[in-house]
Formats: C-alpha cells, sequence, structure tokens
C-alpha cells in the first residue's frame, strides 16, 4: 500500500514482483526455494526477498518452473530455487533458498534479458552476446554436449552478428538475430520449432515459412507452443494446441 508495483514474473506456481522502491516480493509455491526467502515455506502474501550483500535495490525478475533469476543494481545476475539440472548457474546443484551469485559474471557483461524455464537458463548480454546453462538432454541449449552448471555462450548462427531476444519454453528456446531471424531449437515433440517436422533438433535452426523465405520477428516460447510477432505485423503460432492456445479456432 505504499509503494508501486513496476514488474512481475510468474513461475509454474510461484510469482515474483518488484516495487518502484527496489524491493523484491515473492509469493505462491516455495517447495524448491523459489521465492528465496529463505525456508521452504509456502506464502500466500508477498514476502520480501532479502538482498545479498552489495545490493540496495532490484533491477529486474525472472522465473523459470521453479527456479527465479534477478539483476540487482550492482549489475550481477542472482538465482534461487531448484538446481537439479544446474540451472541456477552456480556450478553446482545444490539447491539454494536465497539468492545466490550465477558464475562468470565478468564473462557475460553487462545483462538486458533473461528468459527461464524448465530447467535451464538463458541471459542475453547488452552486446549481443546469449549464454545459457542447465538442462540440455533435448539441445534446447543451443550449444553441444549435456547439462551445463554455469553460463556457457552460445555460438552465433553462420551470418548473424549478434542475438537480440531469447524466450524459453519447457524444453524448446526460440532465439531472434540482428537481423530479425528466427532460430529455434530443443523438443519438437509437438511440432513447437515450426519446421513441419516433429523431430528435436539440439542445434539451432533457422525457421522458415512455407514459401521458403525467412520468418522474421520476436517469438516468445511457452510449455510446448511457441508465437511470433512478426516485423510486418501479425502474430503467428505453432506447436501443442490441446487447450486450443493456438487461437486457430
Amino acid at each position: 500500500g505504499t509503494s508501486t508495483w513496476v514488474s512481475i514474473a510468474c513461475g509454474y506456481d510461484h510469482s515474483l514482483a518488484i516495487t518502484e522502491d527496489g524491493k523484491l516480493w515473492a509469493f505462491g509455491s516455495n517447495a524448491w526455494g523459489q521465492l528465496g526467502v529463505g525456508d521452504n515455506v509456502d506464502r500466500s502474501t508477498p514476502t520480501e526477498v532479502p538482498k545479498p550483500v552489495g545490493v540496495t535495490s532490484w533491477i529486474s525478475v525472472w522465473a523459470g518452473a521453479y527456479h527465479s533469476i534477478a539483476l540487482g543494481n550492482d549489475g550481477k545476475l542472482y538465482s534461487w530455487g531448484w538446481n537439479y539440472y544446474g540451472q541456477l548457474g552456480t556450478a553446482n546443484t545444490t539447491q539454494q533458498t536465497s539468492p545466490v551469485a550465477v558464475a562468470s559474471a565478468a564473462v557475460m557483461g553487462a545483462i538486458s534479458w533473461v528468459s527461464a524455464g524448465y530447467g535451464a537458463t538463458y541471459a542475453l548480454s547488452t552486446d549481443g552476446k546469449l549464454f545459457a546453462w542447465g538442462r540440455n538432454d533435448m539441445g534446447q541449449l543451443g550449444i553441444s554436449g549435456v547439462t551445463v552448471y554455469k553460463p556457457t555462450q552460445v555460438p552465433l548462427p553462420p551470418g548473424a552478428t549478434a542475438f537480440t531476444h531469447v524466450s524459453s519454453g519447457a524444453q524448446h528456446v526460440i532465439i531472434t538475430t540482428a537481423d530479425n531471424h528466427v532460430y529455434v531449437t530443443g523438443s519438437n515433440a509437438n511440432g513447437q520449432l515450426g519446421d513441419g517436422t516433429i523431430t528435436t533438433r539440439t542445434a539451432l535452426s533457422q525457421i522458415l515459412r512455407a514459401d521458403g523465405s525467412a520468418m522474421t520477428g520476436q517469438g516468445w516460447a511457452t510449455d510446448n507452443a511457441t508465437y511470433q510477432l512478426g516485423t510486418s505485423g501479425g502474430v503467428w503460432a505453432w506447436g501443442s494446441n490441446a487447450y486450443k492456445q493456438i487461437g486457430d479456432t
């Protein structure tokens, strides 16, 4: 009642929000410590998340399925909650009930955007680099290999100069480059990669329209469906339609 809400992030069953005074509040399920309040007790009303040493206010917050990521005014990313796949980026798989610093801060540089999915996290730097960590069994990180426990740089597709946006679903991701081309990787069991197949991809693949032209614009991923706001207007959707989430009927 004494401050204005300025941003909010929602996971599977927990929510986080920042007020204009730079405080971070959390509520909902807390079985994995995803509220960041130092315990595993659920909260039905907003509870303040403690600030780590060196942080006097929170700038941004993002939520994965059962983990959370926030940017402090010290320029560092902090994470907490479920960490089975190393999605907290702390170089281990230890669950955290309070904010801890993400590793490789110096390597990543200034962060402008984060997207978190089911056991995976992605961070976009202000100079167009993309870093990913966590679950990679479906190739959803866009890098070769298996699970990654700390931020690892995602290689650019041939011809691209920078990444500009990233959005993660449960086990797939959609990424936009500086030329507005769109790339996907990861699980495709529901056609959520939009390539006309249900074949899982383990490397970044460009999305093309039916006529072979490049799909352009900013994409957004949900659990098993994907949406894109085209540069010429209009919204495209593909993937699971079990609950009519594609909006075509």
